[in-house]
């Protein structure tokens, strides 16, 4: 996912400050908080990328980039990041500075409801015109109520609807 724009009038000091407007800028995360299994997960971590000047007002602005694994979500709540730009100035001796104050982002990914997943044994069962009641044992076998990682879909409760292709045939009850 990418959220353009998300970092704007990013410069490396104050505007007054015109010995700092060579510095390079970096953006640093740091997940805050403990963090538990269930937890949202990401296979591309929270970065700043495509870092663009605006000619008029030489202030920078980035987008925010994140990608979190699938069926990952925030069911069990936000990540948050303490969120720190970095200038490759001195940082000492005092008054340099080259670390800005912390902001914080939260990241919330809304769960949503997973299909229900199973293996079916055969396609096609037969059995005699004049045949009794037939059981085929593990017919249906490995019910899930959704993908493995899916966490948020454990206390839900799954049924089958059986749709016939000839309407003459009825199955028992």
């Amino acid at each position: 996912m990418v959220i353009p724009n998300w970092a704007t009038q990013v410069r490396p000091g104050p505007a007054t400050a015109i010995d700092e407007n060579t510095q390079q800028l970096s953006f640093s995360f740091r997940r805050v908080g403990q963090t538990n299994p269930g937890d949202l997960v990401f296979t591309v971590p929270p970065q700043i990328t495509n870092f663009r000047v605006d000619p008029v007002t030489n202030l920078v602005s980035a987008d925010l980039e994140f990608q979190t694994a699938p069926d990952s979500n925030t069911s069990r709540g936000p990540a948050v990041f303490e969120v720190t730009l970095v200038d490759n100035g001195t940082a000492s001796p005092p008054p340099n500075v080259n670390l800005s104050a912390a902001s914080l982002l939260t990241i919330t990914v809304q769960p949503v409801n997973d299909a229900p997943q199973f293996t079916i044994a055969g396609s096609s069962q037969t059995v005699d015109e004049d045949a009794a009641g037939v059981t085929v044992p593990n017919f249906i076998t490995n019910i899930k109520r959704g993908p493995d990682a899916a966490t948020d879909e454990v206390g839900q409760k799954v049924d089958f609807l059986l749709a016939l292709s000839q309407a003459m045939v009825v199955p028992a009850q």
